[in-house]
């Protein structure tokens, strides 16, 4: 089995990016619950309510 090895700033640096991505997600997730549910242009039926509800469910995966 081959390991990487990553030192404390690697680690460090790893965590403050998904912490800005999580926030981020975050604010996402505020603005699509606020404004009303508009159809998104994907092609597959979603809205602005169902991306939302997919970002909280991302959110509780990583809870555990």
């Amino acid at each position: 089995m081959d390991w990487t090895q990553a030192d404390k700033k690697q680690i460090q640096g790893l965590v403050k990016e998904r912490n800005q991505y999580k926030q981020l997600l975050d604010k996402c997730l505020f603005a699509f619950n606020y404004m009303p549910s508009h159809r998104i242009g994907d092609g597959n039926g979603g809205s602005t309510y169902k991306l939302a509800s997919k970002i909280e469910e991302a959110f509780k995966c990583n809870e555990t």
